[in-house]
């Protein structure tokens, strides 16, 4: 694969990326999208709102966009735009902090019956409400499912989950997702 190729790729990814964090459509990323995609993974999920794993799933999405915004927002308008978004993404060491508990209590969340392990449908039923194309999923859940016992380990979707947000560089279970 051509190097034009490999940044095509990661573009792709990074748009998606920024896309499926934009809950509101607006085309900028702000503190609002970051609640209304927590609540529409409780809500989809049926998880109560006052749930330990509600609470944290909040927290975590809270903790994203401070994390986010101060490092991306470069103009201080309280919002990050695409081009701001690009900048932050492409710098590893500017995610650790919020992006791995995102991660964590996303899986959690998904881990409905606590196992530490995310069968198909708590993964489809997840991809689904934040907006993955459901064939795209598929395929990333199976190249995942290495056993083919129909689950994954918590554990190395949330290290996905990582690199998926985290990366510019080509990803071939992330990639598997972006329209690369």
């Amino acid at each position: 694969m051509s190097n034009n190729a490999m940044s095509d790729a990661a573009s792709s990814r990074i748009r998606m990326r920024f896309d499926l964090l934009d809950a509101n459509g607006n085309g900028v990323l702000e503190e609002e999208d970051f609640q209304l995609l927590a609540e529409r993974i409780i809500t989809g999920l049926g998880e109560p709102p006052t749930s330990a794993k509600a609470r944290a799933l909040v927290a975590a999405h809270q903790g994203y966009w401070q994390g986010l915004s101060a490092h991306a927002d470069t103009n201080g308008d309280g919002v990050v735009s695409i081009e701001e978004y690009f900048a932050a993404v492409t710098d590893p060491s500017a995610n650790t902090a919020y992006l791995r508990p995102y991660a964590e209590a996303v899986v959690a969340m998904c881990d409905r019956n606590d196992d530490g392990m995310i069968d198909r449908a708590e993964y489809t039923d997840y991809m689904r409400l934040v907006g993955f194309d459901a064939d795209k999923a598929a395929a990333m859940f199976a190249k995942l499912d290495t056993a083919g016992a129909g689950e994954i380990p918590a554990t190395e979707w949330v290290e996905v989950i990582c690199r998926y947000y985290s990366s510019s560089a080509q990803d071939p279970v992330a990639d598997l997702l972006a329209n690369a």
